[in-house]
């Protein structure tokens, strides 16, 4: 197995050269030199992936649709509505 093939794409890290603002860039540090704080890189990269997921890209559609079965599950109109027509087929 590659390594491609045993992690997947949110877990592979890719070296780029990126010019980012001075201040954005020193509000990173900052928050980085707190104590127990992630570093720098590792908090850009996450608010990168909060606005991706906010978007409706990556691992987002897992969320949802486990919120919208969820949702579903709680719903007792729903529930019984399904147990009449499991009713029918039995």
């Amino acid at each position: 197995m590659n390594s491609n093939e045993e992690n997947p794409a949110s877990n592979q890290k890719t070296q780029i050269t990126i010019k980012i603002d001075l201040d954005v860039l020193n509000y990173f540090k900052e928050r980085a030199s707190e104590p127990n704080a992630a570093p720098y890189q590792t908090q850009i990269n996450n608010e990168l992936r909060a606005v991706m997921e906010r978007n409706g890209k990556g691992r987002i559609k897992v969320k949802k649709e486990k919120d919208e079965f969820d949702d579903l599950l709680s719903n007792k109109k729903f529930l019984k509505s399904l147990a009449k027509e499991i009713k029918k087929l039995l």
